[in-house]
């Protein structure tokens, strides 16, 4: 309503001028332009989201959403979208093996992420739908602002935002010449540089470029390969965009990506070398070719490796949006291509003596067609109507396991290395259609209640090809016939998801909301299962405050909410006759509640001194999971799972961010900003194992609580052109476990989070 939008026009043009919740210094020129900022009348900037398709101050949007704008994110040095999880509660993003990352927001996430499977929290890019989930890990570039938004989001966002879902807006051309380059130095030999450049090319057409090139040596030692360190990067990334208007109501934004990574990761061992039998009940291979002691288990960021450290990791794609002012009407078509090839090796037996290597290649092609209409008024209703069109296509999984044969296949009498390796050979092909329809209004009851209605439908099919595992011996042919397999074969779903709440504005400064959703993620395949698992749905229930006091120098968001989880998708035991061994699939059958409360603060105390912080509480259950332990079967066979805490799902998180800031008259401003999160114990797999078998931290499942500080000390010139930033992150030089996966009973895997990194960014705007 009128009330509700008096200030749009200003905050939209302070937040893209001053954006300065995070006490970053505002822009000379801004001031001199716009008038005093933000920090100088000692208050907080607003933020302006386009989180429920329009533009709404992030104060006013009924949703627990963190928003960082881009001087937020450089102040924090919140490279990645999976350094959020540092400033934002409920939130676990990790780096998997063989990849890419698992998302999991208050609990929910995916057990699936294979071709078939979905994420639980997706990403969007410009407001497109990304199904790569390496875009979480990769550097973010030219970005305007980031959303993350918590709770089910199946109105608005569809299929798969169970969780909740990252919107991530890059900058758009300006019309006016400006650009910055940027050069960075640092620890393991990083050199980053970074160049931007926008501005008209005519009156009607605009244009803007980011390129990106960063180089790292690697911070994992590779003892067993001296010179082959792993955990490098080396990727170079482009972004250019084109914004044309065709008439004064009709403009077409046009955006193109590519991105180049051949960084490696690294996995680690996380057990001693086994002393038994390995794979297939063969010959222990570490014994006999001397393995020695895994070195990880002295030191987290040792490995000892023979398996190539290749690995390519390329997207390239882009976006075309055409918005067209109907007057109190607005009428957008988004359009996407993603391209992306995943290809990598992996070393599974986590020594120099063992030849056991994964190689892991996932493509994924995906168009994506939506249509939106919204109300463009002032009036008491606002509404959104909407149309998605989802094809993921041509999508494969390719594993091609080779291990150290377990019989003496050359017939010298000597079973080693030297004898030709088995050959495990898996595919799999996956092809996914979505197409939802959705609505959602809000609608003033009086000048302080709004109601909240929306409601989606879904169609969603998935299809897979001709599958089949193959287990053969290197430099033969492989057998005609698959060891099992699963014929062509498809399903489909329909989902109506929806939304209904309610806001009281106790003023202009505080409201408070209640609502209930529903959120669902497709049903899919898993690898070479024959049947298909269907679509999880969860409940949610959310109560919240949205409040600014003390003339806006102080803003405190709270929420509480109670998640019912039906159909829950998770891995689940079962022997497979065809090989005889206990392997996984996803099933159907487990039920979870989550009861949880956040609450997030920001203080602009003095003109100077700024303080952010969060803090969250979760208690995520399984209410009911039967299922058998890959680990150790043969303790009673299935295992109630009642009780257990759900993956990556850790029950306390805090955070405080300070930061103090200096005029130094002519020669601009100084500040130093700390971060210092924690993040409590937590379990990587329904099971819940916290056994040490190795007597390294973390063995099993169990992650242990980690916190983590993060410091910058950065200069700004007075006419704002020149930049100067000295930073470390992980100050404290902490071995953080990130993660911990059981394959088998005698190998657990994991990831860690970087060691300490401290470096020099100067940078130059124009």
């Amino acid at each position: 309503g009128k009330r509700m939008n008096t200030n749009k026009r200003k905050t939209l043009l302070a937040t893209f001028v001053a954006f300065f919740a995070a006490g970053a210094t505002v822009q000379a020129n801004a001031q001199n332009e716009y008038g005093e900022s933000a920090r100088a009348q000692n208050v907080l900037d607003e933020i302006i989201v386009t989180s429920e398709k329009r533009e709404q101050n992030v104060q006013e949007v009924p949703v627990s959403i963190s928003a960082f704008s881009a001087e937020m994110l450089e102040a924090r040095g919140i490279a990645t979208p999976q350094d959020l999880q540092h400033s934002i509660p409920g939130l676990v993003i990790v780096e998997t093996s063989p990849g890419p990352a698992t998302v999991t927001m208050r609990g929910i996430g995916t057990s699936n992420n294979n071709p078939g499977g979905d994420p639980g929290v997706p990403i969007h890019i410009n407001g497109h739908y990304m199904q790569n989930t390496a875009y979480i890990l990769r550097d973010m570039l030219d970005v305007e602002r980031v959303e993350v938004l918590r709770g089910p989001q199946g109105t608005l966002y569809g299929r798969n935002a169970i969780g909740g879902n990252i919107n991530i807006i890059t900058k758009r051309p300006t019309e006016e010449f400006e650009g910055s380059v940027g050069i960075e130095v640092g620890n393991y030999e990083k050199r980053l540089v970074q160049a931007v450049v926008s501005g008209p090319l005519s009156d009607r057409l605009r244009s803007r470029l980011a390129i990106s090139d960063d180089k790292r040596d690697g911070y994992v030692e590779n003892v067993g390969n001296p010179g082959d360190d792993r955990e490098t990067s080396d990727y170079t990334s482009i972004r250019g965009a084109l914004e044309y208007d065709l008439t004064d109501d009709i403009q077409i934004y046009f955006n193109a990506y590519y991105f180049d990574d051949v960084g490696n990761p690294a996995q680690r061992l996380l057990r001693d070398y086994p002393t038994g039998p390995t794979l297939f009940g063969g010959p222990n291979y570490f014994l006999l070719n001397n393995a020695g002691i895994n070195p990880t288990l002295s030191d987290p960021f040792k490995i000892s490796q023979n398996t190539p450290s290749e690995q390519t990791n390329e997207s390239k794609g882009g976006s075309l949006d055409i918005t067209w002012d109907l007057g109190n009407v607005e009428f957008r078509s988004l359009s996407a291509y993603d391209d992306s090839d995943f290809n990598t090796f992996v070393d599974r037996d986590g020594s120099s003596v063992v030849n056991r290597e994964l190689r892991f290649f996932q493509k994924f092609e995906v168009v994506t067609q939506e249509f939106q209409l919204l109300s463009n008024g002032e009036s008491d209703l606002n509404w959104v109507l909407g149309m998605f069109y989802y094809n993921e296509d041509s999508v494969r999984v390719f594993n091609n396991l080779r291990d150290q044969s377990t019989f003496d296949a050359n017939s010298d009498g000597v079973v080693d290395q030297n004898d030709p390796r088995r050959l495990i050979f898996l595919d799999a092909e996956v092809k996914s259609t979505s197409l939802g329809i959705y609505g959602q209004i809000d609608y003033e009851l009086t000048d302080q209640f709004e109601l909240v209605a929306g409601l989606r439908y879904s169609e969603d099919k998935k299809e897979v090809a001709d599958s089949g595992l193959f287990i053969g011996v290197e430099g033969q042919p492989l057998p005609a016939a698959p060891l099992f397999g699963a014929t062509d074969r498809e399903k489909e779903w329909e989902e109506v998801t929806g939304k209904l709440g309610l806001n009281y504005h106790i003023s202009d400064d505080a409201m408070l909301y209640a609502s209930f959703s529903r959120g669902y993620k497709t049903g899919g395949y898993f690898i070479l299962v024959d049947g298909a698992y269907d679509p999880e749905r969860v409940d949610a229930f959310e109560m919240g405050l949205k409040s600014r006091w003390l003339d806006n120098r102080v803003q405190m968001n709270i929420a509480a909410y109670h998640y019912d989880y039906s159909d829950k998708q998770d891995l689940q035991g079962f022997v497979n006759p065809n090989i005889g061994d206990l392997v996984f699939e996803i099933r159907n059958a487990a039920a979870a509640t989550n009861s949880g409360l956040e609450l997030e603060v920001k203080a602009q105390l003095t003109d100077a001194f700024f303080i952010d912080g969060s803090l969250g509480y979760m208690n995520a259950e399984f209410d009911d999971f039967v299922t058998v332990d890959n680990v150790s079967p043969i303790d009673g066979g299935s295992k109630q799972l009642a009780g257990n805490k759900l993956s990556f799902s850790p029950e306390w998180s805090a955070y405080v961010g300070l930061q103090y800031d200096w005029e130094l008259g002519n020669l601009g401003t100084f500040s130093a900003r700390g971060d210092y999160s924690w993040t409590d114990e937590q379990f990587s797999n329904a099971f819940n194992r916290t056994t040490a078998n190795s007597g390294l931290e973390g063995d099993g499942d169990f992650i242990p609580s980690y916190y983590q500080i993060n410091a910058r000390l950065y200069w700004i010139s007075t006419d704002a052109n020149w930049r100067a930033d000295l930073y470390a992150k992980n100050l404290t030089d902490e071995a953080n476990l990130s993660s911990s996966t059981v394959l088998t009973g005698a190998e657990t895997v994991g990831t860690y989070l970087a060691p300490r990194t401290y470096g020099l960014r100067l940078a130059y705007s124009f």
